[in-house]
């Protein structure tokens, strides 16, 4: 994990699968509106080539502590 000032990357090794997986969350610079972006870099490890699907999505973040009336009514506000 490497935390910035407007950044924060998670990095998760893989030996078995021969994956080394980086995020990295970051804010949209010079906007007019508060915006995250993530970067996803997936690179292979092994010794011999992978093949595979990759499915990425991020629907919604849930802070920590709304619970589900919270999440299903005011959405928007919490």
């Amino acid at each position: 994990m490497h935390i910035a000032a407007n950044e924060l990357e998670l990095q998760e090794v893989n030996v078995e699968a021969g994956l080394q997986i980086n995020v990295v969350y970051f804010i949209v610079p010079h906007e007019s509106f508060a915006a995250l972006a993530r970067q996803v870099t997936i690179t292979n490890i092994a010794s011999q080539s992978i093949a595979g699907e990759v499915l990425d999505g991020l629907p919604i973040v849930i802070p920590y502590g709304v619970n589900n009336t919270q999440l299903k009514e005011i959405n928007r506000t919490v």
